[in-house]
């Protein structure tokens, strides 16, 4: 979670699926899954709260509302 709001902070985007950076695809599939756990429902309050501070973390890239 931390490593996730560091690098949208810092570049004021949400990790690619498809960078060239193992690092950053793997944020992107964690975030992936964070965003289904909020889905279902099942995401730990800990989790939401960290994130919370992201906008529309919960909406995946390209379907933001503005």
């Amino acid at each position: 979670m931390n490593e996730l709001v560091g690098m949208v902070r810092q570049t004021g985007r949400y990790p690619a699926t498809n960078s060239s950076e193992a690092a950053e695809r793997n944020l992107a599939a964690w975030l992936r899954r964070r965003r289904r756990d909020a889905a279902a429902g099942s995401l730990t309050r800990v989790l939401d709260d960290g994130l919370s501070v992201l906008p529309d973390w919960k909406t995946p890239n390209g379907r933001r509302s503005a």
